[in-house]
């Protein structure tokens, strides 16, 4: 399977033709995919447009895009609605790079029209068995087409006035993060939801992902860029980086920070890591099913959940 650049590889697919895209939705991780994809489309000329509703959006022959992540997974439902909604109408469906198991079903239905771009190994294998009809591809996580040279310097910070409702909300939160945090030189961000790994030992803690993610509802651009911008801000603020988190890694990984990576509860992080980010110099991957991590049960935070905490207090 041919690994692409995608900022190219989708240029000289579409040409001056718009494309219609649909960030993934989710939490401040997918808000980052979200910031990195809209500056590799404006760094190659692509215009693209951003769908508001996919519900009522007309895909009629056009050109659709699904925005990267971890979607198009039995867990959640978002990617394959949108996949089942358009495939068959729009003149041209690309997944970017995606983590992509189960959905048989609508994977065997997939024409020559729909391109699946996955972001690891695994993935791709999946496809190969069960998209026979559609195009496949393999590249890297979008977040890692970020410059984080030029990110430090404020490129994406956001316009309190694109935003000003959610830049507040936000930015109080973050400050009641920063005196929770204060005095550490570790961030540690675990998650408690499903994808935490089943044998991984602790509370959520310091969930950053979900600490600065939007709330339900739209989201329009300008919010997402808000999200970034505070989820980039927390981490910027320590020296190392232990997580299941996979962009809480990768932000850390490209603002030079020293990173473990530990399992979550199927492959993605694994398959990832594997893929784009074992050329990182102080990043490694710990496998909770091999490794014991004395961080995980250290109880420096005692059995609340400290996330919660913080969320509650800033609301």
């Amino acid at each position: 399977m041919q690994k692409i650049d995608c900022g190219a590889w989708l240029k000289s697919k579409i040409g001056n033709r718009p494309l219609h895209w649909y960030p993934n939705p989710g939490n401040a991780g997918d808000h980052l995919i979200a910031v990195a994809t809209d500056l590799l489309f404006r760094a190659h000329g692509i215009d693209a447009r951003v769908i508001s509703d996919p519900t009522s959006f007309n895909s009629d022959g056009k050109i659709v895009c699904y925005g990267g992540g971890g979607n198009f997974v039995p867990s959640y439902h978002k990617a394959r609605d949108f996949i089942l909604r358009h495939h068959e109408t729009a003149d041209r469906l690309i997944v970017l790079p995606h983590t992509v198991y189960g959905n048989e079903d609508v994977l065997g239905q997939l024409g020559s029209n729909t391109t699946i771009v996955c972001r690891e190994l695994i993935s791709a294998s999946h496809c190969q068995k069960h998209a026979s009809g559609a195009e496949l591809l393999l590249a890297d996580d979008l977040a890692l087409e970020l410059d984080f040279g030029n990110l430090s310097t404020g490129v994406i910070e956001p316009s309190f006035w694109g935003a000003p409702r959610t830049f507040l909300y936000l930015r109080r939160r973050f400050r009641q993060f920063c005196r929770a945090t204060h005095g550490e030189a570790r961030l540690d961000v675990w998650r408690g939801d499903r994808e935490r790994h089943p044998m991984r030992i602790g509370d959520e803690q310091n969930d950053i992902s979900r600490l600065f993610a939007l709330r339900k509802g739209p989201q329009p651009f300008d919010q997402r860029r808000v999200s970034a911008y505070f989820f980039l801000e927390a981490i910027k603020r320590f020296s190392s980086v232990h997580t299941d988190r996979l962009h809480v890694a990768i932000a850390a990984a490209l603002l030079g920070k020293e990173v473990r990576l530990y399992s979550n509860s199927y492959y993605k992080n694994r398959a990832v890591y594997e893929l784009s980010l074992t050329h990182f110099p102080k990043f490694a991957f710990v496998d909770i099913s091999r490794a014991v991590a004395p961080s995980l049960w250290d109880g420096r935070y005692g059995p609340t959940d400290r996330t919660n905490r913080l969320v509650n207090s800033a609301t």
